[in-house]
C-alpha cells in the first residue's frame, strides 16, 4: 500500500463526509467517539444477559449450562472472520485520514463482498461442527443434545451478524459510533421480547433463545447495510459499485487475518480452558458461565476504548499526526481505569446478589462467585493489553500482537492446566491462568509500544 499521507478536515454535517478525529481535543474526541461504542457493547452483553436469565429460570440449569458453555466456542469459530471487519475498518480509517476518495471507496466495496463471503463460510462450518461439538468440550449427558440444538439455532444468524459487524466497522472508520449503537439497540430490544416470548412463554428452550439471537442480528444487519446505502460520502454503498478489489482485499487480510488468529488463539484458550471446567460437573458449567456474562461488561468497557483507539490511531497516521497518537493511547487507557475501576467494586462488594439472578441453586452461585473473586479485582491488567493492542493494530501492525496473545494466552495457559492440573486437581488452579496471563500479555504489549516499531506497520 502506498501511503500518501495528506490531512483533510471533515465534518459530520448534512453531506454525509467522515467525521475527523486528526483535529480538536484529544479528550473529547475519544469519548465521543467511545460512548456509543460501549453503550452498543453494553446492551450487546445485556441482552446476552437476558439470553442467560430467560434460560437459567423458565429452563433448567442444565439449559443454562448448555448455552453458558458454547460460548467460547462460538466466539472460536466467528472470531477469525470478524478479523477481517477490524482489517477493513483499519484500511477505511487510514484511507479516510490520507484524504483518499477513490480508495476509500474501493475498500468499502470489498469489505461487503469479503463480509458475505466470511458470513457463509462461517455459517457452514458453525452447523456442520454443531453435533460434534458438546462431545469434544466433555458436555455432561444431559446437555449435550441441548447445546446442539442452541447452536445450530444461533449459527443461522451468523451472515446477519458479520454483516452488521462490517457495517459498523466501515461507519467507525468514518467516524461515526452512533448510529451502530442505535442499530443494536433495535436489535437488542427485539432480541429481549422474542427471548421472553419463545422461551418463557412458548416454551421452545435454547431453541428459541438461538432464534431470538439469529432475528435480532438479522434486523441489525438490514439497518447497518441501510444505513451505508444512504450515505452520501466516500463510505456510500452502491450495488453496482460491489467489487472486489484485489489490492484492497490483500490489505484487508494482511491486518485482519493475523487479528483473527490473534482472537482465535484468545477463544482457543477459553474453550479449552471451558473442556476442562466441564470436567467439574454441571453446576461449575452454569456457575462459570455465568460469571463469564458479567465479566463481558469489564471487557466492553476496555474494548470499547480499544476500537476508539484503533480508528483514532488509522486516522490520525493516514494524516501524518504520530504525535496525537501517543497522546491518544494515554487518554484512551486512562478513561479505561475511569470506567473500570468503579464496576470491579459493585463486582466485588454485591457478587451474591449478581449471581443469584441467573440461579438459585446454591452451587451453581458458588462456582460463579469462586470465579469472580479470580477475575474481577485483576481485570484492569487487562486494559495494557487491549488498548496498546488496539493501537499497534491500528497502525497496520498485526503480527507481533498475534504472537503475544499466542504465547501469553494460549500457549501459557495450557502449559500451566495440562502441567499442574493432573497433579492438583483443583478448579482453581484453571481460575489463577486468568489473571496471571493478563500480566504477561499486558508487561509485552508495553514492551512493544514502547520500542515503537509497530509504526513501521504502516508502510509494510
Amino acid at each position: 500500500m502506498e501511503w500518501k499521507i495528506r490531512k483533510r478536515e471533515r465534518e459530520n454535517d448534512e453531506t454525509g463526509k467522515p467525521v475527523s478525529l486528526t483535529e480538536g481535543s484529544i479528550w473529547k474526541s475519544i469519548l465521543y467517539f467511545a460512548l456509543p461504542i460501549m453503550a452498543s457493547n453494553f446492551f450487546q452483553q445485556f441482552y446476552n444477559l437476558v439470553d442467560s436469565i430467560v434460560i437459567g429460570r423458565f429452563e433448567s440449569s442444565e439449559a443454562l449450562a448448555a448455552v453458558s458453555s458454547v460460548t467460547p466456542v462460538i466466539n472460536l469459530i466467528i472470531n477469525m472472520f470478524l478479523g477481517v471487519t477490524t482489517g477493513a475498518g483499519v484500511v477505511v480509517a487510514i484511507y479516510i485520514g490520507a484524504g483518499d476518495s477513490k480508495a476509500t471507496e474501493k475498500s468499502v466495496h470489498t469489505a461487503v463482498i469479503l463480509g458475505v463471503l466470511s458470513g457463509i463460510i462461517c455459517t457452514v462450518i458453525g452447523i456442520g461442527l454443531a453435533p460434534f461439538i458438546p462431545g469434544w468440550m466433555n458436555f455432561t449427558a444431559e446437555t449435550c443434545v441441548l447445546a446442539t440444538k442452541y447452536l445450530i439455532a444461533y449459527f443461522a444468524g451468523i451472515l446477519p451478524m458479520l454483516m452488521y459487524n462490517m457495517g459498523s466497522s466501515i461507519l467507525r472508520a468514518a467516524g461515526d459510533s452512533r448510529r451502530p449503537f442505535y442499530f443494536l439497540v433495535a436489535g437488542g430490544l427485539l432480541n429481549c421480547v422474542l427471548d421472553i416470548l419463545f422461551v418463557a412463554v412458548w416454551k421452545w428452550g435454547v431453541i428459541g433463545a438461538g432464534a431470538a439471537s439469529s432475528l435480532a442480528q438479522l434486523m441489525a444487519a438490514m439497518l447497518t447495510m441501510g444505513a451505508l446505502l444512504r450515505e452520501k460520502g466516500d463510505c456510500r454503498l452502491e450495488r453496482e459499485k460491489l467489487h472486489l478489489d484485489e489490492t484492497v482485499a490483500r490489505q484487508i487480510i494482511r491486518i485482519g487475518l493475523p487479528t483473527g488468529l490473534s482472537n482465535c488463539m484468545f477463544s482457543i484458550s477459553n474453550t479449552l480452558m471451558q473442556t476442562k471446567l466441564n470436567m467439574f460437573g454441571t453446576a461449575a458449567m452454569a456457575g462459570t458461565g455465568a460469571y463469564m456474562k458479567l465479566d463481558g461488561f469489564l471487557y466492553t468497557m476496555e474494548n470499547s476504548f480499544g476500537l476508539t483507539a484503533t480508528t483514532f490511531t488509522g486516522q490520525n497516521l493516514g494524516a501524518g499526526r504520530l504525535d496525537r497518537v501517543k497522546e491518544g493511547t494515554k487518554v484512551a487507557m486512562a478513561y479505561c481505569f475511569l470506567f473500570v475501576i468503579p464496576l470491579t467494586a459493585v463486582y466485588v462488594l454485591f457478587g451474591k446478589p449478581l449471581m443469584q439472578l441467573f440461579s438459585s441453586d446454591p452451587e451453581v452461585v458458588d462456582y460463579g462467585l469462586q470465579l469472580m473473586h479470580y477475575m474481577a479485582p485483576f481485570g484492569w491488567i487487562y486494559i495494557f493489553t487491549e488498548v496498546l493492542g488496539c493501537v499497534v493494530r491500528g497502525a497496520g501492525s498485526t503480527t507481533i500482537p498475534m504472537t503475544i496473545m499466542i504465547l501469553t494466552v494460549c500457549v501459557f495457559r495450557m502449559s500451566m492446566i495440562f502441567a499442574i492440573l493432573p497433579f492438583w486437581y483443583d478448579i482453581r488452579v484453571m481460575f489463577l491462568c486468568y489473571p496471571i496471563s493478563w500480566v504477561m500479555s499486558s508487561l509485552c504489549f508495553i514492551v512493544y509500544y514502547r520500542k515503537g516499531n509497530w509504526v513501521r506497520g504502516l508502510r509494510n
